[in-house]
């Protein structure tokens, strides 16, 4: 009988994507073992099944969406009960004790949580995943585990997109992280209306906003001043062509956010201002190279909040002023071959 191995991920969309270089490690170890996805949302729309579309990960994946916890305990139960699993592994902030218990019961089988503790290790969660697989006896490989294969079809759409751009413009793209989910990762819009105006006097680009409908009056606001297109209104609106997308832009500059670790799945590099609201500070680092986070530590860093106790924008992110992520940007090597003359 073939072995399978169902794992548990609470997740959205960054969340998924720093996860996925820890699922091809396990497939990479087990590449005899069916693996199964237990994914809980932590947004009822699911965006993050889409990441999961054209896989070669999971032979099976269940999608549930936050609340209703008895109909979660009995597709649990459901998904533990119709199948034969040899372990079970977790992805989550803590291990489920109750859904683990119930495996126990049922199955009798091998428990692992993977999620690292990283109070005293300030390194990425993406990093963490894997050295916590490392400790449980699993090798990284030399495959690249953070390479994310986009479909010929998705590429076709994106580089119809990015030609069509560089035909028209001549200058490189700039990828815009203007929105966000949480409250408390968005930067001032004013302030990116700033930071726009001066980098456009010293460098030749063409702004490409990201985001959804809900950042459609932002976007525009910022398309009549600078130019440039959101990214939404194109054929690239999807998640999975956003990062087929991306892989024609020069970089990725932003709020931290889904878009942010779009990018970065895209390979492409990131500067991205972070609020203080979460530990250790580069938990959610993004990992393409030559990247780098703006923040400042406060007195209340590590709050955990979605909504700043002292207003909106977060106090921590209201300490950014525009001129401080100008000067970390004018340091930045990916920005001087766009440097006007």
């Amino acid at each position: 009988m073939k072995k399978r191995i169902l794992i548990y991920h609470v997740a959205g969309i960054g969340d998924t994507l720093v996860a996925l270089p820890a699922f091809r490690m396990i497939q990479q170890n087990f590449p005899d073992t069916e693996l199964h996805l237990l994914n809980i949302s932590v947004v009822p729309s699911l965006p993050q099944a889409e990441l999961y579309e054209h896989n070669t990960l999971f032979t099976r994946t269940t999608f549930l969406k936050p609340g209703g916890r008895l109909l979660f305990y009995f597709y649990f139960l459901l998904a533990v009960l119709r199948t034969s699993y040899s372990a079970l592994y977790c992805f989550s902030p803590s291990p489920p004790k109750a859904l683990t218990l119930l495996f126990r019961l049922f199955r009798g089988r091998r428990i692992y949580h993977c999620t690292p503790d990283l109070k005293h290790e300030n390194i990425m969660l993406a990093e963490g995943y894997l050295k916590r697989l490392e400790a449980l006896g699993l090798s990284r490989g030399n495959k690249d585990l953070f390479a994310f294969a986009s479909t010929p079809e998705e590429i076709s759409h994106a580089e119809k997109i990015a030609l069509h751009l560089r035909r028209t413009h001549e200058v490189p793209m700039i990828a815009f992280g203007i929105g966000g989910r949480k409250d408390v990762c968005r930067w001032p819009l004013q302030r990116y209306e700033e930071l726009i105006g001066r980098l456009s006097e010293n460098h030749a680009f063409l702004p490409v906003y990201l985001g959804g409908e809900d950042d459609r009056e932002a976007a525009d606001m910022l398309r009549r001043k600078y130019g440039g297109t959101f990214l939404f209104d194109t054929d690239c609106r999807s998640l999975r062509r956003t990062i087929a997308f991306l892989r024609f832009c020069l970089c990725y500059i932003g709020n931290d956010t889904g878009s942010m670790h779009l990018a970065a799945t895209a390979g492409i590099p990131c500067a991205a201002v972070f609020s203080a609201h979460d530990l250790p500070p580069n938990q959610w680092h993004p990992f393409s190279r030559n990247s780098f986070i703006l923040r400042k530590e406060m007195e209340c860093s590590g709050c955990n909040l979605r909504t700043c106790r002292f207003g909106n924008p977060a106090k921590c992110l209201a300490s950014i002023a525009t001129d401080d992520f100008y000067q970390a940007l004018a340091g930045w090597d990916i920005l001087k071959t766009c440097k006007k003359s």
